[in-house]
């Protein structure tokens, strides 16, 4: 072959791929900007930090939000909108605030205040981001709205001898729970009148997000008086999936006259089958001397606790079939059995509640301010006078039974945790008088002295 020819052919191939290069060069080229155009884009995401359960009407609260810029561009200008509705669907209000410069992976709590300005009731609160004319996703939140307290003016207070009428109530209740996963829990938290007016229709509330929370018994409380406390059964149920951390279980405690809210810290934890049976053993251990503190109490306050008493004795009974299907390794089973003990505690405070009075002698109510050393004392000095001024006028099986009645009415007015001093004083100055008045005798009769003296 012609060596010219060859060169020639040489040089017409790189001139065509000069062209073929530069024609492929420009399809890459417009490829990748496609690609990048594609891949460059505007993305918000939303999550809640904090908003509470439930907020006060007329009142300003700190709505905070996180705003995340998951996408791959810079947003100069996000709208935070706050929308809530009514349970009819029917938008109650809506709030704005404008966030500016947006780094493109760049995390910032907003802080949105809004004002409580719809009627007190249940709403739902909906948040989202609005950006280049494109919407985040929707973040969204049930909440309550409460009547702002009631102030009485100051005229409209009643006196009375012992101050201003005040409603009041105070709650008891554990402010923080070690949880674990699929696991139920039993919580009694106790309410007392400690004002100086009745409260009327009382009930209690449950909220949670994450956590099954429901009140168990009583339902509602008709009629609650000065000093007089009632507790509450409730369950926690915490799901098998739930992540670990520490969530909130609000409570609300609301009456005609006065309202409270507050919340219990759970702590959820993952725990092997061994650990999880040990801890809920630990748990209702303490919930069950607990409940026979509040039995105690009760029953001082001399109302019929036998019911309750029972159905603690046989929680106690279910509580040791658990612990010893502990011992010989059968933890499923300990944890089934544990449900009885539940059964037996929400028995026994049922029973607790709707306890009367002890009919009979110890109705009468004891007098807390005097203890049982000034009773006693109060009884000697009665008896002894009652004796010293009636020995010498009547037979002294009448001025024993005249100073029993005596005793009796001290011993009622002392109260039941009393009587056991008073009857054992009342017997020991009987003995005393009794020997007074056969020493009388024998003193003033010396034949029959004689004769005691040789006996």
């Amino acid at each position: 072959m012609d060596k010219k020819f060859v060169v020639l052919l040489i040089v017409l191939a790189l001139i065509f791929l000069e062209v073929y290069f530069k024609i492929f060069s420009t399809i890459i080229t417009g490829l990748v900007t496609i690609a990048l155009s594609v891949a460059s884009k505007f993305e918000i995401t939303l999550e809640f930090l904090d908003m509470p359960n439930q907020v006060v009407q007329l009142t300003t609260t700190n709505v905070r939000v996180g705003l995340w810029n998951s996408g791959s561009r810079r947003v100069n200008e996000t709208v935070v909108q706050l929308e809530v509705r009514d349970m009819s669907n029917n938008t109650a209000s809506i709030t704005e605030k404008t966030v500016l410069n947006l780094s493109t992976d760049e995390r910032r709590e907003v802080i949105v205040p809004w004002y409580a300005s719809p009627s007190p009731g249940r709403y739902t609160m909906y948040v989202r981001g609005l950006y280049d004319n494109e919407s985040s996703n929707e973040i969204v939140k049930n909440f309550t709205i409460l009547s702002p307290p009631v102030v009485p003016e100051e005229p409209t207070i009643i006196p009375t001898p012992g101050g201003a009428r005040i409603a009041n109530i105070s709650v008891s209740y554990p402010p923080r729970l070690n949880l674990t996963q699929d696991a139920e829990y039993i919580v009694i938290i106790k309410v007392e009148n400690n004002g100086n007016l009745e409260i009327h229709n009382l009930t209690l509330e449950l909220e949670s997000d994450y956590i099954q929370a429901e009140v168990v018994y009583p339902g509602i409380v008709s009629l609650l008086e000065v000093d007089e406390s009632v507790l509450f059964t409730t369950r926690l149920i915490v799901p098998a999936n739930l992540e670990l951390g520490e969530y909130k279980i609000y409570w609300f405690v609301s009456s005609e006259e006065v309202d409270k809210a507050g919340d219990i810290i759970g702590e959820v934890r993952v725990l092997d089958i061994r650990e999880k049976a040990k801890e809920l053993i630990a748990y209702y251990t303490s919930l069950l001397e607990r409940l026979e503190d509040e039995i105690d109490a009760v029953e001082g306050e001399g109302k019929n606790v036998t019911l309750a008493r029972n159905s603690l004795k046989e929680a106690r009974t279910e509580l040791d079939i658990a612990k010893e299907l502990f011992k010989i390794g059968l933890y499923s089973e300990s944890i089934n059995q544990l449900e009885l003990v539940r059964e037996k505690i929400i028995e026994s405070v049922r029973f607790l509640v709707l306890a009367e009075p002890i009919p009979g002698l110890f109705v009468i109510p004891a007098l807390p301010v005097i203890p049982c050393l000034i009773w006693v004392i109060i009884l000697i000095i009665v008896d002894s006078v009652i004796a010293l001024y009636t020995m010498k006028r009547y037979h002294w099986i009448k001025v024993v039974l005249i100073m029993l009645v005596v005793s009796l009415v001290i011993g009622l007015l002392s109260g039941l945790r009393c009587l056991v001093w008073i009857f054992v004083t009342v017997f020991i100055m009987i003995l005393v008088f009794i020997f007074i008045v056969l020493g009388e005798r024998l003193r003033k009769e010396p034949k029959d002295l004689s004769r005691f003296r040789r006996w």
